[in-house]
């Protein structure tokens, strides 16, 4: 990883806690580039604007605008790669854990995903990110360094997951179960892409597909109130500090 870009995406991304853990990233490096072999791709996933990419074995090539979007779209595209190579699946979600177990929510944007991170760290969980969190098969996550609103670093540590929230507002807080098909939809639809060919449609969904058994989905009906954290610790079995 090169200075500029981490100085770049400083103001988005907190790579301090992830610095110890090397593995995460399998040897991979990303360097700047100057031109390109072969196609280039956008590095947003959608255009051009903020700069381009192209992965090369081990070397992930990037070109890119002086801007902190584009520096944080190239760290995700290294995230991207590294994860799934090594089995998981990146997701547009937040995390957070309580003692040894953690949760995740999913939703739409505007659906509180911040929100939900905010309101559980306030009762005492430990932030994994409120922005990307990294999925894998056998029911495990971790978080990664991306953040969108909470000044609190993400957790590095892999973690086992008691559930998957789909999150929606009302005016309690209340969990019932989503059927298989909404659900896998749900996790399909927040899962990071891009068209490198490091991961398939179809290699995704078998990644995605154990999730729905273990740990399982859940919808989070929840409040924009601190009782909300609290009800996902309780049942979550984390004793309560009074």
């Amino acid at each position: 990883m090169t200075e500029e870009i981490e100085r770049l995406a400083a103001p988005r991304c907190l790579l301090g806690p992830f610095a110890a853990c090397p593995s995460t990233f399998d040897e991979l490096r990303i360097e700047p580039a100057g031109e390109f072999a072969g196609a280039e791709l956008p590095i947003d996933g959608l255009e051009s604007r903020l700069g381009s990419y192209r992965v090369e074995g081990d070397r992930i090539l990037v070109r890119i605008i002086d801007d902190p979007l584009a520096a944080e779209a190239a760290l995700r595209i290294l995230w991207h790669v590294a994860i799934a190579r090594q089995g998981g699946v990146l997701v547009h979600a937040s995390g957070v854990l309580f003692g040894e177990e953690g949760v995740v929510a999913l939703g739409p944007s505007g659906a509180g995903k911040s929100t939900f991170a905010a309101l559980c760290t306030a009762a005492g969980g430990r932030l994994m990110s409120d922005e990307i969190i990294a999925l894998y098969p056998d029911g495990s996550a971790h978080g990664t360094p991306f953040r969108s609103d909470n000044p609190a670093p993400g957790c590095p540590d892999r973690v086992r997951l008691r559930s998957l929230f789909l999150l929606e507002k009302g005016g309690e807080e209340r969990l019932s179960p989503v059927e298989p098909s909404e659900a896998i939809a749900a996790l399909l639809s927040q899962c990071f892409r891009s068209n490198d060919g490091e991961l398939s449609g179809a290699e995704t969904m078998k990644r995605l597909a154990p999730l729905i058994d273990d740990p399982g989905v859940h919808r989070l009906r929840f409040r924009k109130h601190l009782d909300a954290g609290r009800f996902v610790k309780e049942w979550l079995g984390a004793p309560l500090r009074r």
